[in-house]
């Protein structure tokens, strides 16, 4: 997965973080991904890049996006199904797992001039290499709160958050 462009909406009009959004060359397949488990029910995989995770416990969290069913392998090799997780946020993830992770909006190159974002995770290192595309003056800064903390996009020269 290269970066091919990067902007960030500053959500000027809203109460919500700045969202990262990039453009790359293409998305790995989830059959490529390898997945780590830990206690209670964190199911996190990187690739190039690409971050993709999940949060299932059953039998109580069956009814997450619809109760679908996702095949995913583990880094043993071993088939696991989750059956209905939820997808969680880096956040949360960036407390059990490395490498840390950045929530972003995504899309690819295969279809030219669309506008078909969706929401993904990128690890840390590729949001600050495609925030170096963008065509103003970006910093990615760390953002905590009570349990969690995440990393979100500021324009240059602001150090902290805004509260």
């Amino acid at each position: 997965m290269i970066p091919i462009s990067c902007e960030i909406d500053w959500m000027l009009k809203w109460a919500n973080s700045p969202k990262i959004k990039i453009t790359v060359d293409k998305l790995p397949e989830i059959s490529d991904l390898r997945y780590q488990y830990k206690e209670p029910g964190m199911w996190f995989s990187e690739k190039d890049g690409y971050i993709s995770f999940y949060y299932w416990l059953p039998p109580k969290q069956d009814n997450g996006f619809g109760g679908m069913q996702i095949p995913i392998t583990m880094t043993s090799g071993e088939k696991v199904t989750l059956l209905g997780p939820w997808s969680s946020r880096a956040g949360v993830m960036n407390k059990h797992f490395l490498p840390q992770c950045v929530d972003v909006s995504i899309k690819t190159m295969t279809v030219p001039n669309s506008n078909l974002w969706t929401a993904g995770h990128v690890t840390l290192e590729f949001c600050l290499e495609a925030v170096k595309l963008c065509k103003e003056d970006v910093d990615i800064i760390v953002e905590q709160t009570t349990n969690e903390y995440c990393y979100i996009a500021k324009p240059r020269g602001i150090l902290k958050p805004s509260s």
